[in-house]
């Protein structure tokens, strides 16, 4: 064999022997190893201060409270809080020496303190917030009421928008008795301007008594958490001007996503694609919501699963193998493009256990034991590690949004580096349902919770209203879909998913149209700005020309909404911030430096 010859055979051997290398490193996943998916490195919130002592009237909200549990004013202070506008409690005895002041807004519910202190107050230039109906005829004057028949003698259903107040806020006819508000049946005066109406009946207005003004709710729903948007507007039409913080997020979680898809085909595929079921994810539904995060910008928070077996049984190694092709094609393809993996079970099971609170209607099986959830939580992990060693776990959705105590010992014994649970905002009358604020979780102070507003590829008017009263209150927007409402033909709405793939896409066009302010996060990202959101403090001082904005520790950039009783503010950027009109007398404005002065002009 000549030399040539040799090293020819040489280096084709070598050739495929590295072939035959690549081909079996591929086979056992090593190939991932060596070239692990980096994802997006999560980077430190920004924040900013100023030493700055600007001077002008501040806000005061004084919630008078004389009973110990009072559900409004619970309701109304969570929201103020979340708003970063600044509040206080009183006792009616300690509101005598009150001084009445544009920028002084007293809260009530009844009629907890005496008429002629209130309408003094009032006629002064105070500022009153009537948060329930109360029937007392001798009020009827200063909040506008012309003439009154008393309570309704049944509930009025539904909202009729009259004026707007909020970008999003629309008129629900509510036949399904969804929005029930016990009223006073009344005739108000020509002064009073109304903003929202049940049945024709007035529901919100406000009233101008003196130098003062009334802005009174004839109903009883501001208990509800999805009121909190319509508190914070509607306290804003008190004052001449009035800021309100937010902190500007748009959350997007896929749950059970990746997972083991079913084998074969499903009929409410096959009746528009004919695909089976894995193959229509892969080639249709994963490319279409790419399509949509890129063009409505967002990132999606993808939660996975190991099995929808109902039992402990499966090994590491067996999960390995089953979610091989989830993760690979799913889980690096998100990774890469810089979407967030979090977790959602070693199975479809709630980690409750059988003495802990779970609807026996949903079929679900109780742990045996804590024990037994860490060793499946272990499982999970080291699937997930497996095709991900540069990445760690941070956020977690509960199937079907149920755990309980058990549960969430487990898991921050099994996983450290959880800083996220994602559950229900209101869990409704759901039984074992995990409801929670946005806050951290009171024992494990570095677990923060991030709960869903709305759900669903497609919205009704009631899913609409909870998401656009969420973005009104505090500027926040947290959805979730789940891949496997496609094959359900009821959650598919009988329709299928080109109708799924429109309804989503246009409620995210919305959302990012209507409130071009809001920013996509991914859910561990989100959690540690909205924490230091919460954590900042916001100082805003009115004059009758310029509002200052001023903080410490505020995140960079930061977000607020402005509302302007007169005049109007110049949009476009400008030092330190920049301004877009939402609305009429509504601005949404955002700071990159700690302090700012705006103009408000004359309008002519």
């Amino acid at each position: 064999m000549s030399r040539h010859s040799y090293i020819v055979w040489a280096v084709t051997a070598i050739i495929l022997l590295l072939l035959v290398a690549i081909i079996q490193m591929i086979r056992v996943d090593g190939f991932y190893k060596v070239f692990p998916a980096k994802g997006v490195k999560t980077g430190k919130v920004e924040t900013m201060s100023s030493q700055v002592k600007p001077t002008g009237e501040e806000l005061q909200v004084t919630l008078v409270q004389e009973i110990a549990q009072d559900p409004i004013m619970d309701n109304i202070a969570r929201t103020l809080t979340y708003a970063k506008i600044p509040f206080s409690y009183k006792k009616p005895a300690e509101t005598i020496n009150l001084i009445p002041s544009p920028y002084h807004i007293l809260v009530i519910t009844d009629r907890v303190l005496p008429y002629e202190q209130v309408k003094q107050f009032v006629a002064n230039g105070g500022r009153l917030f009537v948060a329930q109906r109360f029937l007392d005829e001798e009020w009827n004057e200063l909040v506008g009421i012309e003439e009154n028949q008393g309570y309704l003698e049944n509930d009025a259903y539904g909202l009729q928008m009259q004026k707007p107040l909020f970008p999003g806020y629309e008129t629900i006819a509510d036949d399904n008795g969804a929005i029930p508000n016990s009223m006073l049946d009344v005739v108000l005066s020509e002064k009073a301007q109304v903003y929202i109406s049940a049945e024709g009946i007035p529901m919100l207005w406000t009233h101008q008594y003196g130098k003062g003004k009334v802005v009174y709710w004839n109903a009883t729903f501001l208990v509800t958490k999805y009121t909190r948007g319509l508190i914070t507007q509607s306290i804003g039409l008190a004052p001449p001007q009035f800021v309100s913080g937010q902190a500007a997020m748009k959350v997007m979680f896929i749950d059970d996503f990746p997972a083991p898809f079913p084998a074969g085909f499903t009929d409410m595929i096959t009746k528009d694609y004919k695909l089976t079921t894995q193959e229509f994810f892969e080639q249709i539904w994963w490319p279409d919501l790419k399509k949509i995060a890129d063009q409505e910008r967002v990132h999606y928070t993808n939660v996975f699963i190991g099995t929808y077996q109902n039992n402990d049984r499966v090994t590491a190694s067996q999960l390995i193998q089953e979610l091989r092709h989830p993760m690979i094609f799913f889980g690096r393809d998100a990774l890469r493009r810089g979407d967030e993996l979090g977790f959602h079970g070693y199975n479809h099971q709630p980690l409750v256990t059988a003495d802990e609170p779970m609807d026996p209607n949903l079929q679900y099986t109780p742990w045996q034991s804590s024990e037994h959830m860490r060793k499946s939580i272990r499982k999970a992990q080291e699937a997930f590690s497996h095709y991900f060693p540069r990445q760690v776990v941070h956020s977690y959705v509960p199937p079907s949004n149920i755990v309980n105590q058990t549960g969430l010992q487990a898991l921050k014994d099994t996983l450290p580096s959880l800083r996220v649970i994602a559950s229900l905002y209101d869990a409704g009358e759901g039984v074992g349902v995990f409801e929670q604020e946005f806050e951290a979780d009171a024992q494990y102070q570095d677990v923060f919770y991030l709960p869903r507003i709305s759900s669903g590829y497609k919205q009704g008017a009631f899913e609409m209203l909870a998401i656009t009263d969420a973005i009104a209150n505090f500027g926040m927007f947290n959805h979730f879909i789940h891949p496997d409402d496609v094959l359900d033909v009821d959650r598919a709405d009988k329709g299928g998913w080109k109708q799924m793939q429109a309804g989503l896409s246009d409620l995210m066009k919305r959302i990012r149209t209507k409130y071009p302010s809001l920013r996509a996060y991914r859910a561990f990202d989100a959690a540690n700005t909205l924490q230091q959101y919460q954590q900042a403090q916001m100082y805003v001082h009115y004059k009758q020309k310029e509002i200052s904005i001023s903080g410490r520790n505020l995140v960079n950039p930061s977000h607020a909404y402005i509302r302007l009783e007169n005049g109007a503010i110049a949009e476009g950027r400008f030092a330190g911030y920049r301004v877009k009109k939402l609305a009429e007398g509504l601005y949404d404005v955002q700071l990159t430096k700690p302090f700012v002065t705006i103009e408000v002009k004359e309008v002519k």
